[in-house]
């Protein structure tokens, strides 16, 4: 089987090779498309079902924050609204008793003043209240104790430096609160929180002034005394709330110790930090973690088990920290729980999965038979259209005959024939091309031959100079000096770092290496620089033929951001070229400010290029025919170095020139 399969690809036939490649290759396509859309249904169904595990999860994990919010904010409420009744209370107690004193007294109009405090004294004792807490108490507004329930060594003593537990000078606070007031509340209390199972430390205190016997009436409360009624009342309501998956909320106190456990009320010795059960004890610790991540609290995963059972699942989380209490209440919910609800949803979408998948198998059949169909349509006119080329190759190696594309079925072979008898017409133009191509590369061989030779020459000139005038050092010669000699050596060398420097210019500038480094100058100073060259370059060439003259169009303190080397370095090589080339007349250096930049112009009066070689000149390694024809030297490098910089400046050089009526060179530069 192995021998026919691999006989079925080594046939030498690419008709029959190309028609069982593209029956195979149009068959693999098919069922790897097929598997690649069960594969996506697959893969959908999958992501499908994690989203609706994920949704199920965020809109619990939301459902399970707001409740426990809802019953934080509720145990405020109910904290706030317990406390007021008792402080409501304490106030109604002491109302009480000053109403009733202040009756007793007015009926006692004729007793004495003992008597009548001695009965005032005694119809307060005999008050009860529905709070055994609160305690009705009567002060002296000078200091002395009155009656004192419970405290029986206050009565007639002086009480102004007693304190309390919490070093409050309490009595003191009480006359310094009447001595503006006829009544109302003192509130004492601590800001830290407990340490202990207990509210936090606050007493309330009612006073009402009795003017008669110079007395005040008072209650006080301790907030702290009621934790536990308010605790039960707390718990009791918690523990019985309820929510889908097996849902219920716990509190704990911060110190380990549980208040409402697995939803039921806790009231045992057991504290989740005394380190018996190393699994609660690790939940606690993430629960306090989970309740520092904000002050709304937070989410925290971990296993616990569900009521009534013992073997522990995971488990999701939201805790917060009633920093007031220094309770945790919190709320979860189990992920197996969700897992269940989602078991028929599962169902619905595997079921939605396989009629997906038996479509796509029903298409795949159907696609393969129509396929085939169409194999069978292609075969029959692809090899007809390959026939026809095999009798035009045939023919083409003895006679250049165009192909019929009309005898072509299919368009990419009547395109193909086409291509051929486009090629065909073009062979004639490629060998003039070629024609081209190589009187091109002659010509190209022609000008690198010159530039070497040229370049051997500008390098050998000062280099002769060099090593002649450095002889002439050690020979001493009456006809020159010594100064001279060094002069021409220099000179010379100069010349020849120049030539150095403009090979090195254009290297950077063919391998992208030549930077440009931008900063700010005068203007006025640079162009005295350049007027300095100019006088040296005339003074050298010995002669008053050539006039060198300026004009300048722009304020005296202008300053110009652009590279000033580079910039000179231009304006030296266009003037150069203009001193070298103009044997009498002018040189002009125009520079103005204009509206577009700094525009500069080097004008001259010499011979002048013809108008053909204007562009030829910006050409590295290229010089105008007049000028190569010439005894002027030079390596053709200057103006398209100068080309090359002004670009990178941001301008463009151009030409104005004809022949023997001279030339000018000219630019604008961003300022």
């Amino acid at each position: 089987m192995n021998l026919d399969f691999w006989n079925l690809w080594n046939s030498r036939n690419i008709s029959k090779l190309f028609s069982r490649m593209i029956v195979f290759v149009t068959i693999l396509t098919t069922v790897l498309i097929g598997g690649i859309m069960i594969y996506h249904e697959i893969a959908n169904y999958k992501k499908i079902e994690k989203l609706q595990r994920e949704k199920y999860i965020t809109e619990q994990k939301i459902l399970i924050k707001d409740i426990v919010l809802s019953e934080a904010r509720y145990i405020m409420l109910r904290k706030r609204s317990m406390e007021q009744e008792y402080i409501n209370e304490l106030k109604f107690n002491v109302e009480q008793a000053y109403e009733m004193c202040v009756g007793l007294y007015n009926e006692l109009g004729l007793y004495s003043l003992s008597d009548k405090k001695k009965l005032l004294k005694k119809i307060t004792s005999f008050l009860k209240s529905k709070d055994h807490f609160s305690k009705i108490f009567i002060g002296s507004m000078d200091g002395l104790g009155i009656y004192y329930p419970g405290h029986p060594q206050y009565e007639n003593t002086n009480l102004l430096r007693h304190t309390d537990v919490h070093g409050n000078k309490v009595i003191e606070s009480e006359l310094e609160f009447l001595r503006d007031k006829a009544e109302g509340f003192i509130f004492y209390g601590q800001d830290n929180l407990p340490q202990a199972d207990s509210l936090p430390v606050k007493k309330v205190v009612y006073l009402k002034k009795f003017e008669p016997l110079n007395w005040y009436f008072g209650g006080k409360i301790y907030l702290e005394d009621h934790y536990n009624i308010f605790r039960k009342d707390i718990t009791e309501k918690i523990s019985s709330v309820r929510f889908k998956y097996s849902g219920y909320i716990f509190i704990n106190h911060t110190n380990g110790t549980p208040l409402v456990m697995d939803g039921q009320i806790y009231n045992g010795n057991y504290n989740f930090l005394d380190g018996s059960d190393a699994r609660r004890h690790g939940v606690f610790l993430k629960e306090l973690e989970a309740a520092k991540i904000s002050e709304e609290g937070g989410y925290f995963s971990y296993h616990w088990n569900k009521m009534g059972e013992t073997e522990f699942v995971p488990k999701l989380s939201y805790i917060v920290h009633i920093k007031e209490l220094d309770w945790l209440v919190g709320a979860g919910f189990y992920l197996n729980d969700i897992d269940q609800q989602l078991t028929e949803q599962k169902a619905v979408l595997k079921q939605n999965l396989q009629g997906s998948i038996a479509k796509i198998v029903f298409i795949l059949i159907f696609v393969l038979l129509l396929e085939s169909v169409l194999l069978i349509y292609f075969d029959k006119y692809y090899k007809n259209d390959f026939n026809n080329f095999f009798v035009f190759f045939k023919n083409a190696s003895e006679k250049y005959e165009k192909v019929d594309s009309e005898a072509f079925h299919f368009e990419e072979f009547r395109k193909t024939a086409n291509a051929v008898n486009t090629m065909i017409d073009k062979h004639e133009e490629i060998h003039l091309r070629l024609a081209e191509e190589q009187e091109r590369a002659t010509n190209s061989d022609k000008l690198k031959t010159a530039f070497l030779a040229n370049m051997s020459h500008e390098i050998r000139t000062p280099m002769n100079a060099i090593v002649g005038f450095s002889d002439l050092l050690g020979c001493p010669d009456e006809s020159l000096k010594q100064d001279e000699i060094i002069h021409y050596i220099k000179s010379s060398s100069h010349q020849l770092l120049k030539l150095i420097d403009d090979i090195v210019d254009i290297s950077k500038m063919e391998s992208h290496q030549f930077r440009i480094i931008k900063r700010e100058f005068a203007l006025d100073g640079f162009l005295k620089s350049i007027e300095v060259y100019a006088d040296q370059f005339l003074s050298k060439k010995q002669t008053d033929a050539v006039v060198f003259r300026t004009e300048y169009e722009f304020p005296s303190d202008f300053r110009l951001n652009t590279d000033e080397l580079r910039l000179k370095q231009v304006v030296l090589n266009l003037l150069g070229n203009a001193f070298k080339f103009t044997s009498q007349g002018t040189v002009k250096l125009h520079v103005s400010l204009e509206e577009k930049g700094m525009f500069f112009s080097v004008k001259d009066t010499g011979i002048g290029i013809p108008e053909n070689e204007h562009e030829l000149v910006f050409e590295r390694f290229r010089q105008s025919e007049t000028i190569s024809g010439s005894n002027f030297g030079g390596t053709g490098l200057g103006l398209a170095i100068s080309k090359n910089i002004i670009e990178l400046l941001g301008g463009e050089i151009r030409l104005k020139s004809k022949q023997g009526k001279g030339s000018e060179f000219y630019f604008t530069i961003p300022v």
